[in-house]
């Protein structure tokens, strides 16, 4: 009895403690360790969003990170992120943007490495660097002409550079012979580093006016924001001649082009609308005869027939890119390009489109409903809602926006905030339909109880002569700590009745942490349920998607009582659950540790429900949280060894009913050369209100 009062008063004394107010830290439910928790959706704290200029390493310094990233570290990716960042913070420092072009000219990202460079040399068309570099790629693509071309232009500021006389050599002689053009250049490596750094440089200043850049047809890589802390990403094996890898970056002039001077679609873009969810997307049947590629406006249809009608988003980027040349400040473009990024999973790129939107025009209706699903896609929901109440303050009775801020308040699970949204929204149009989608899912998010019956049945072939009948009837609550789980059990086991009563609860500790408590006392003393039974769980919510669980369980029959050890490890992959769960049971029998083993698979069908799903598992042992077995452990009857393998399934067959079934079936062998089989099967049906 001893044990029983020392563990009745720890789980007691654990109960109080979780019960104190301000513990828990986090107000969402957690089930169980079967039930898919919301992993990886850690909100953060409630701030708003300020829209400003990153905080943390200079612009040089980020330029310096970059070449080493790129020539120590042979990182593209890394580098590209480090500039881009440097770009964000100086848009029209021309060191940053020569290397860029650099950098997609060795990843074979001819496009894009002509875009920064032109963009340098159409601000400076003296840059001698720029003129060198663009000059430098236009050669080894064997554009002779043009790589002239660039070169004459920068010796009419700089009649005298070496440089600039040696490559022009270099592209006659490949002119009247293109074979030199395959052999490597002899020229000077410079003595310095790759790219002068000048902390006066004028263009180092940040500007808000100036021409805003980003990736073309290399997407930007997702890093993490601090400086040094990014993660190892794959690394691009290119073929660099050794002669281009210390040259000084360089653009090539480009003629004057027409900018728009307003940031809106002032021209006619026939139906496409604008660039972010609204106008018609469907472009077929639309004549791109009489378009006019040297017009952004027609630019931009045809990017919009070749993302939407033929699926290519590198070619409706190529016509974007072309637009945004000739009009740099037009935000559909840029709207645009945010979007195909996102849909392509480059969402630093994607980001980075969009801030130059809002920077421009921080009311512009399409950027925020396009940034803020990009952060709600993200999981990212503090953050996407700051973006959508920043709207909002230009736009209060917007429908699109009211509705992702109802959609964003009910992911971060705040149903009585996201229900008086809607409700605004319907008093705007009371036939909003995805208002009153959104509606009726708040209702099934937010109810707090649930009742639940289930029937488990036991038939076998040789140890006993009666089938086991086990009737559960329990109650949920939700509450702000955690779920609490009342049980009773009805059993009908070698032909003698008994009850049991249960709770469980799962009490949070913080956003990644939380635990599972669980007591067990029989209402009737004839020994089909254990004396006493209790277990404690610790279970975390890990990064890459994982979960994990340390806990014990203690179960106490007639005789000694049974500490028992349990770990459980599991991975969410796409819809997939992938888990193993091993408990180490003293035997008895052997007077060793045993081990009872579980590996199981879930799909949760429709992504992201828990009350959708199919699986099934393997395993070996007996497991002491199996009630219709557990009772196993305590009996004089040892099982030598026992495998067992089941499926199950559970389906939400109305808002707010959820069916499930299962089957198993075990082989054991009782005694020494005594086998048999074990059939189960278990139904249930679980009602919340």
């Amino acid at each position: 009895m001893h044990y029983r009062r020392q563990l009745s008063f720890l789980l007691i004394f654990s109960f109080f403690l979780f019960s104190l107010p301000g513990f828990a830290q986090n107000k969402t439910s957690a089930d169980s360790s079967h039930v898919k928790p919301q992993v990886k959706k850690r909100t953060g704290s409630k701030k708003k969003v300020v829209r400003k200029y990153l905080p943390g390493p200079s612009s040089d310094a980020l330029l310096k990170a970059a070449k080493v990233a790129a020539f120590k570290q042979k990182n593209y990716p890394k580098a590209k992120e480090l500039l881009f960042r440097a770009l964000n913070r100086s848009p029209n420092y021309a060191d940053i943007k020569i290397f860029l072009g650099r950098i997609y000219d060795w990843t074979n990202n001819y496009d894009s490495s002509k875009f920064y460079f032109q963009s340098v040399l159409a601000k400076n068309p003296a840059n001698e660097d720029a003129a060198f570099g663009y000059a430098n790629l236009e050669y080894f693509l064997d554009h002779y002409n043009d790589a002239l071309s660039i070169v004459n232009s920068g010796l009419k500021y700089h009649p005298r550079s070496k440089d600039l006389i040696s490559r022009k050599k270099k592209i006659l002689a490949a002119i009247k012979n293109p074979t030199l053009a395959k052999k490597p250049l002899s020229v000077k490596t410079p003595s310095t580093t790759l790219v002068k750094i000048n902390k006066a440089n004028p263009d180092s200043l940040v500007s808000n006016s100036t021409l805003n850049t980003s990736p073309g047809n290399e997407p930007a890589p997702k890093l993490n924001d601090t400086l040094g802390n990014q993660p190892p990403t794959a690394i691009i094996k290119e073929n660099i001649p050794e002669d281009q890898k210390n040259l000084v970056l360089t653009t090539q002039p480009i003629q004057s082009r027409n900018e728009k001077s307003n940031i809106s679609n002032t021209g006619n873009t026939g139906s496409t609308g604008g660039a972010g969810n609204k106008g018609n997307t469907n472009t077929k049947g639309t004549s791109t005869a009489n378009l006019d590629t040297s017009s952004s406006d027609d630019l931009l249809i045809l990017a919009r027939k070749a993302v939407f009608d033929e699926k290519n988003y590198e070619k409706g980027k190529g016509f974007l890119y072309r637009a945004l040349k000739i009009s740099p400040t037009y935000a559909d473009v840029q709207i645009f390009l945010g979007r195909i990024y996102t849909w392509t999973n480059n969402y630093d790129s994607a980001k980075y489109f969009f801030d130059s939107a809002l920077r421009l025009k921080p009311d512009y209706e399409d950027a925020i409903d396009a940034y803020s699903d990009l952060e709600y896609w993200r999981d990212h929901y503090h953050v996407a809602l700051g973006i959508v109440e920043s709207g909002l303050r230009f736009h209060p009775e917007s429908q699109d926006l009211l509705y992702r801020k109802a959609k964003i308040l009910t992911a971060l699970k705040e149903y009585n905030n996201a229900s008086m949204i809607v409700s605004e929204l319907l008093r705007i149009n009371p036939k909003n339909l995805d208002a009153l989608s959104l509606r009726d899912n708040i209702k099934v998010l937010s109810v707090k109880n649930s009742l639940s019956v289930g029937y488990d049945f036991s038939y076998f072939t040789k140890q006993f002569g009666n089938p086991w009948h086990l009737v559960g009837i329990e109650y949920g609550r939700v509450t702000d700590l955690g779920k609490i789980v009342t049980r009773v059990n009805l059993a009908n086991r070698f032909t003698t009745n008994g009850a049991q009563f249960e709770v469980d609860a799962y009490p949070h500790i913080s956003k990644i942490f939380y635990a599972y408590m669980s007591l067990g006392v029989p209402l009737t003393n004839v020994g089909i349920f254990p004396n006493f039974r209790a277990g404690f769980s610790i279970y975390a919510n890990l990064p890459a998607s994982f979960e994990a669980e340390l806990g014990f369980r203690y179960l106490k029959f007639s005789g000694n009582p049974i500490l028992i050890y349990t770990a459980y490890v599991g991975k969410y992959y796409k819809n997939w659950l992938f888990s193993e769960r091993i408990y180490l049971v003293p035997s008895d029998f052997s007077q060793t540790i045993s081990a009872s083993f579980t590996a199981s698979a879930s799909y949760y069908i429709g992504g992201s429900s828990s009350d959708d799903v199919i699986g099934g598992s393997i395993g070996y042992g007996v497991s002491p949280d199996d009630r219709a077995n557990n009772i196993i452990l305590g009996t004089d009857i040892q099982r030598l060894g026992s495998y067992k393998a089941g499926v199950f399934y559970k389906k939400k067959i109305s808002k707010f009913d959820v069916f499930n079934i299962s089957q198993g079936i075990v082989g054991s062998e009782y005694f020494p050369g005594l086998h048999g089989i074990e059939v189960q099967f278990g139904v249930g049906i679980t009602h919340r209100f």
